[in-house]
């Protein structure tokens, strides 16, 4: 449970592919099925593209604050909707996941220039790295504003900034609808069946 790690502890499940969320860790163990594999960008010679630039240059306030929980919360249920699901989880329950005092866990709010908060992406902040956990935004209203990817990308410019070697994204599955995205940001690395981190390359074959 994450009350019980450390940032190295934390960083080495990672590294073993291992996913946090709530208080806990977990990895796939599905029998006949390997399609979620661990993916994490590296930031060793990293560069904008020129379509990430775009996106940050068009990217609202962002703030380090903890923001109004009601106001996050009526985010995160709309933020729902894009999956066609309805979120029946009390306020309760997202403030436990979400916003629990931890030395590890933090957030960034992205706000519109009318000062709405459209954004919120919690992450992890590690010794050597941040791990990306989960971001719910406005996808209805701020479409043109790419806030999925703009709150990727602020992660990135801040693991530059501090540092780090890598920015992990969880699992990636290829062609799919929700999964898929991660791949748009290189360079990055897999993980395979060997334990091994190894350079990814779209649509190529893997052993995982």
């Amino acid at each position: 449970m994450l009350s019980q790690m450390d940032k190295e502890r934390v960083e080495k499940l990672l590294f073993q592919g291992y996913r946090h969320f709530d208080r806990f860790f977990f990895k796939p163990q599905c029998t006949h099925c390997t399609s979620c594999i661990p993916y994490r960008i590296c930031l060793s010679g990293f560069s904008f593209s020129r379509w990430q630039r775009r996106i940050l240059n068009k990217r609202p306030k962002i703030s380090f604050h903890t923001p109004d929980l009601q106001k996050a919360y009526e985010l995160y249920v709309l933020h729902k909707t894009k999956f066609s699901t309805i979120c029946d989880e009390p306020i309760e329950d997202f403030i436990t996941t979400f916003f629990s005092p931890s030395e590890i866990s933090s957030a960034i709010s992205i706000y519109s220039q009318e000062k709405e908060l459209i954004a919120v992406c919690h992450y992890d902040n590690l010794a050597d790295s941040y791990s990306a956990i989960y971001t719910y935004y406005d996808y209805v209203n701020y479409p043109k504003l790419s806030l999925g990817s703009s709150a990727v990308l602020t992660l990135i410019e801040m693991a530059l900034l501090h540092g780090k070697s890598h920015v992990y994204l969880g699992y990636l599955i290829e062609d799919h609808a929700h999964m898929g995205y991660k791949s748009r940001f290189l360079p990055g690395q897999i993980l395979d069946s060997n334990g091994k981190w190894i350079d990814f390359k779209k649509n190529a074959t893997f052993t995982v």
